[in-house]
């Protein structure tokens, strides 16, 4: 085999093949290197036009979220729309979400605590509010061997500001979203010092008073983040509250990743957008 995408020839490898047949198709898995399986080659082989490219990737041993158990927290953006599944795979039937196709691809282990409706905060009047700090603090749910932790949270806080006020980045109660944040925060970091800790900063708030305080929170105690409200690293996402992206790129955004007029939740276009976003920031922490 010859003209292999490195631009090297087969003889110039230790080639391990393995072949599959499907109709007039070979699928060819071609290893370039017994003792090294980080780089792999795949082509599709037409058997009568003897047309077929190669293709590289890279193996599960260059990638950090291989295997991995991921705890990903949030609300319904994090949940997803209920619109479409997932159709194959170890997550057929979960909802088509940004975390579940990070999951799938990346083939890691997925501890779901998101919930339609969760806040950060604690609301006592709010019943379709399932706080994340308070009884039964779901934050202590996160497994013991979970290596990925994500915080999205602040849409449903902010719905209900007069109920769970914004409050001061020195706060250390359930009844403020900075305060609630810093209790889930504290309590992670300790519990949970080895696992890679990441802030999703959230997109679909009120106002954009919940993003910068979101980042302030991170930059406190050294959390990398992502703005998916857009920032200088990361395209804006649907219903960005940045008031320095543009209402052009706002209005494209929200028609084009939004479920319908009347349902401003992220589609799965939206949700397949947002993951390589996510997946990269994964990989980073």
């Amino acid at each position: 085999v010859n003209n292999f995408p490195d631009g090297s020839k087969a003889a110039t490898h230790e080639l391990l093949a393995f072949d599959a047949f499907f109709n007039d198709y070979l699928i060819e898995f071609l290893f370039t290197s017994q003792a090294n399986f980080d780089n792999w080659y795949c082509r599709v082989f037409n058997k009568k036009t003897k047309a077929g490219d190669w293709a590289s990737f890279t193996n599960a041993s260059a990638n950090p979220l291989y295997n991995k158990k991921w705890a990903f927290c949030g609300d319904s953006f994090t949940y997803g729309d209920n619109t479409g599944s997932i159709e194959y795979g170890k997550y057929a039937g979960q909802n088509n979400s940004y975390a579940y196709l990070i999951c799938a691809r990346n083939n890691m282990k997925a501890q779901n605590l998101s919930v339609n409706g969760r806040s950060m905060g604690y609301s006592p009047d709010y019943t379709n509010s399932f706080t994340f700090v308070d009884a039964p603090k779901n934050y202590t749910k996160i497994d013991n061997d979970v290596d990925y932790i994500t915080l999205y949270f602040g849409i449903n806080d902010s719905h209900q500001s007069s109920l769970i006020p914004i409050g001061n980045i020195d706060d250390e109660n359930n009844n403020t979203f900075c305060g609630a944040y810093n209790v889930a925060v504290k309590y992670i970091l300790s519990n949970y010092p080895t696992a890679h800790l990441g802030i999703i900063v959230s997109n679909g708030c009120e106002t954009d008073a919940y993003r910068t305080k979101t980042i302030e929170i991170a930059n406190k105690y050294g959390i990398p983040y992502i703005d998916l409200n857009g920032d200088k690293d990361t395209p804006a996402m649907i219903r960005s509250s940045n008031p320095n992206i543009s209402n052009y790129t706002k209005d494209i955004r929200l028609k084009e990743f939004r479920v319908s007029e009347t349902n401003l939740h992220p589609n799965q276009k939206g949700h397949l957008f947002e993951s390589y976003c996510i997946e990269n920031f994964l990989k980073r922490l």
